[in-house]
């Protein structure tokens, strides 16, 4: 089998959850810079335990997972994910050992209800729109790094992390 963004097997998933994966593989095959070995799926079944007070217990639930990463430095930035329960989708930045959503200044988190199709447009769109910006970091210090607007000139000392030309200033 080849392997694809999301992969998750048929019996994993039931009938809406399918048509969520497979709406947004659709469009994560055009994603800049996401390759599929760094997006996941997580299936929790019906009345599974989980330790978020958030999520409802007795509903099944869907997490598809992408990693920002730097592709140079060989490291995650961001991880993000696209939480479907039943016909609510939850779209925020998450805990990049957890999933669980948490809050992020530099990331929107979207909430939508409709049918699967619908909401797999809903996510794609989002993540496609965090993984479109262009993503610099100091060449002289690791860790930080920032998005800045398309077009942007690299600053000297800098060098693009994503998007942009990936050389140095």
């Amino acid at each position: 089998m080849d392997e694809d963004w999301f992969e998750v097997e048929d019996d994993e998933v039931d009938d809406r959850q399918k048509a969520f994966v497979d709406r947004v593989r659709s469009y994560a095959r055009n994603w800049p810079e996401c390759l599929p070995q760094y997006t996941t799926v997580l299936v929790f079944e019906p009345g599974e335990e989980m330790d978020d007070d958030e999520i409802e217990e007795d509903k099944g639930e869907l997490r598809l997972i992408v990693d920002v990463c730097d592709i140079i430095g060989k490291r995650v930035l961001l991880t993000l994910g696209a939480i479907l329960v039943e016909g609510e989708l939850l779209c925020s930045a998450v805990h990049n050992q957890t999933y669980w959503p948490e809050e992020n200044p530099l990331v929107t988190t979207v909430k939508s209800s409709g049918d699967p199709e619908e909401l797999g447009e809903t996510a794609a769109a989002w993540f496609e729109e965090v993984l479109r910006r262009p993503v610099i970091g100091q060449i002289s210090g690791p860790g930080r790094w920032s998005f800045v607007p398309p077009g942007s000139p690299l600053p000297k000392g800098y060098r693009w992390m994503r998007g942009g030309h990936l050389s140095q200033a």
